[in-house]
């Protein structure tokens, strides 16, 4: 997980990553990173949200008696998955998940 901090005597931020630790100079650089960073958080409540709905739709299915519900129980990994990787991906496949994962909160 990453972490973003900025020392206000030095007016340096820093962004510690997996590989380590890299100053960011400007304060302007350093507000973009925690916009980013806060939408991601967003973005990965979003989507795991979808899958926490999936699952309890899967579960009441099961209880009725439903066939094939194994198939949102599926699913609903997958969105777990995407979720928690969320940083990872281009911007087209983050906003194609984020978009599914409101279709599916409609």
């Amino acid at each position: 997980m990453d972490f973003v901090g900025y020392c206000e005597r030095h007016g340096v931020a820093t962004v510690t990553t997996q590989a380590g630790s890299a100053p960011v100079p400007d304060r302007i650089v350093f507000d973009k990173l925690i916009q980013v960073e806060l939408r991601g958080r967003a973005d990965r409540a979003l989507i795991e949200q979808a899958a926490a709905q999936l699952r309890r739709g899967a579960i009441r299915a099961g209880y009725a008696g439903t066939p094939d519900k194994h198939y949102a129980f599926g699913l609903a990994l997958v969105l777990d998955e995407l979720a928690r990787h969320l940083r990872d991906p281009r911007p087209e496949v983050r906003a194609q998940v984020v978009a599914g994962a409101r279709m599916l909160l409609r």
